[in-house]
């Protein structure tokens, strides 16, 4: 039998939990979210699923590109200095573009957060972006929802 993608598979029943549950998680975990290096994978994976309009996908997407760790090494400005100064910047303005765009989702999507939690505990989203196994284990035992 075909199952959708958007079933969890695994043992871990996310119906356990109240949708304000997973809500106050996503809120305490929403920063920690904003620091992914290479956030495009995820938005796509969030769009493609309802959870993000094409328009915060397309603001999220293009701060995802104006910075890499690549890009970050390959300025080339005198002095050096300035080279740490600018990839500063270009991070901190990424992540204050992705954390926009989970605030949007937050307040847009609140009612759906049984849907958003296992959109990102898909098995490729996980090995993608490792800090969502650490919110599934802490999810897993409410003792490190502090973590």
């Amino acid at each position: 039998r075909c199952v959708p993608s958007w079933v969890s598979r695994d043992p871990m029943e996310l119906d356990f939990f109240t949708n304000e549950q997973l809500l106050r998680y996503f809120r305490r975990k929403k920063t920690q979210i904003s620091t992914i290096e290479q956030p495009r994978m995820l938005l796509s994976h969030l769009r493609d699923h309802g959870l993000l309009r094409d328009d915060l996908y397309k603001a999220g997407n293009t701060l995802s590109r104006h910075y890499s760790p690549q890009q970050g090494h390959q300025i080339q400005l005198k002095p050096p200095r300035a080279n740490i100064q600018k990839v500063n910047a270009m991070r901190s303005q990424k992540q204050k573009g992705l954390y926009e765009v989970l605030d949007c989702l937050e307040k847009e999507r609140s009612e759906h957060m049984h849907f958003f939690w296992r959109c990102v505990f898909e098995d490729y989203i996980l090995q993608m972006y490792p800090l969502f196994r650490v919110f599934k284990h802490c999810l897993q035992d409410p003792g490190l929802w502090f973590l």
